[in-house]
């Protein structure tokens, strides 16, 4: 009986990873062009700028150029995004967690050496 129910959970939380468009814990690729996706990279500069605490200064969001999500208990977004810099325009890659719709946190901000 408990190999049952166990069997039953396991053929659930696999329905419920495809019906949610992604295998759990893989990342997939989502569009950079998505407005969710968006919104995530302009938080993602946001808390960043925030973390410096440096009134006047920080980084311009400019655009995502690459996005992936990662299903978990919520989503992680794996971002590279475009953003100015005292002028000049630098890629910097991003992962923020969602643990609710709209409800984000900054886990990693990183300058990439090279462009995408």
């Amino acid at each position: 009986m408990a190999n049952h129910c166990l069997f039953l959970c396991l053929l659930l939380l696999a329905a419920a990873t495809v019906a949610y468009g992604g295998s759990l814990g893989g990342w997939e690729p989502v569009s950079n062009h998505d407005p969710h996706v968006r919104e995530v990279g302009e938080f993602a500069v946001r808390a960043y700028n925030e973390q410096g605490k440096i009134k006047g200064a920080g980084l311009k969001f400019e655009s995502v150029l690459k996005a992936a999500r990662q299903l978990v208990s919520g989503h992680n977004y794996r971002l590279v995004l475009a953003a100015e810099d005292g002028g000049a325009l630098k890629t910097y890659m991003a992962v923020v967690y969602e643990k609710e719709q709209k409800d984000y946190k900054l886990t990693s901000f990183k300058p990439l050496l090279k462009s995408f």
